[in-house]
């Protein structure tokens, strides 16, 4: 590995909105996806040796609508390492990959003309990683109330017996 220090900050958009035609391979809240995807690329980069150990992160809880961020070394070849790892899984062609700059993120592929700061930004993946807790924390909720009632349930019969 590198000891230089990854100075240099890419960005990868997964989004597409033709991917909810598609929900076997992205369905909505697929926060599982999000999680391989990040953990992937950044095992890619650390094998390159263009990043360190708690460099990279992600943000969002929708597969079709997540960022990964790594802080790398050299930000070339840490695209093209990258790119060659999403390609096989056919997810290249719903990204967006730039470099982050001091006026925000410019785009590097498919084309410079993307504009990436709206796409990249915190805020917005924030709020729907909370709507998605929310839903989750609702769900939890339903399951816990069932449970209580099958428990009283199984309470009132054991009692007429």
């Amino acid at each position: 590995m590198s000891t230089e220090s990854p100075e240099q900050i890419i960005g990868v958009h997964i989004g597409n909105p033709l991917l909810q035609l598609r929900p076997e391979f992205s369905p909505p809240g697929n926060v599982v996806g999000v999680m391989l995807l990040w953990r992937m690329l950044e095992l890619a980069l650390l094998s390159d040796g263009l990043t360190r150990e708690s460099c990279c992160a992600y943000q969002g809880a929708d597969f079709n609508d997540c960022t990964f961020l790594a802080a790398v070394t050299d930000c070339v070849a840490a695209i093209e390492r990258v790119k060659r790892e999403l390609e096989p899984v056919t997810v290249l062609a719903h990204c967006q990959i730039g470099v982050m700059e001091n006026s925000g993120w410019r785009c590097v592929y498919p084309c410079p003309e993307i504009r990436l700061n709206w796409l990249m930004d915190a805020e917005r993946l924030d709020l729907a990683t909370e709507k998605y807790r929310q839903a989750q924390l609702e769900q939890f909720n339903i399951v816990r109330e069932a449970l209580k009632q099958i428990q009283r349930d199984k309470g009132e019969q054991g009692g007429k017996q």
